[in-house]
């Protein structure tokens, strides 16, 4: 959802409840949990509060969230499984599992490295990079090692 998209959200919601009042920190905060999901899903799942048992009290944003699914998960096939990274938590379709683990790897290991060269960085700012522009910089921070064969001889000299 885009800011817009949230603040007239928040407008439906508040014009079924006039003691839901919101900010622009409230506004700021209900985007970054909504902006994941499509507008229509979370309308609806404020129609389907509407006509629910709860229906006399304000929406939490938890409950809009509850089992909405992103683009991306709606994009996934049914019968794939849903797994938990082992690194960072996150679920996600067990065909896209290797790729992710790979990833997230590699972002776990850049981490330390960025972080004592002086470089302010986390999980997520560097999940946003591809894969390929992540293991750029791991090559440029970490020196690369000649690969040698039982015979002593140099297979592959990257230096």
């Amino acid at each position: 959802m885009t800011r817009q998209e949230v603040e007239r959200f928040m407008k439906r919601i508040q014009s079924y409840y006039d003691w839901f009042s919101w900010d622009s920190f409230k506004l700021s905060e209900w985007h970054s949990k909504l902006k994941k999901y499509d507008s229509e899903d979370a309308n609806l799942k404020l129609e389907q509060h509407l006509q629910g048992e709860l229906k006399d009290r304000v929406p939490m944003l938890h409950y809009i969230t509850k089992y909405l699914l992103t683009p991306e998960e709606k994009a996934v096939d049914r019968n794939d499984y849903l797994v938990d990274c082992r690194l960072c938590q996150k679920t996600i379709p067990l065909s896209q599992y290797n790729n992710h683990y790979d990833k997230c790897l590699l972002i776990k290991t850049l981490i330390p490295i960025l972080q004592k060269n002086g470089e302010t960085v986390d999980y997520d700012s560097l999940n946003e990079y591809d894969y390929q522009t992540l293991d750029k910089v791991y090559d440029k921070y970490v020196p690369i090692k000649k690969e040698i064969n039982f015979t002593g001889v140099i297979i592959n000299d990257k230096s």
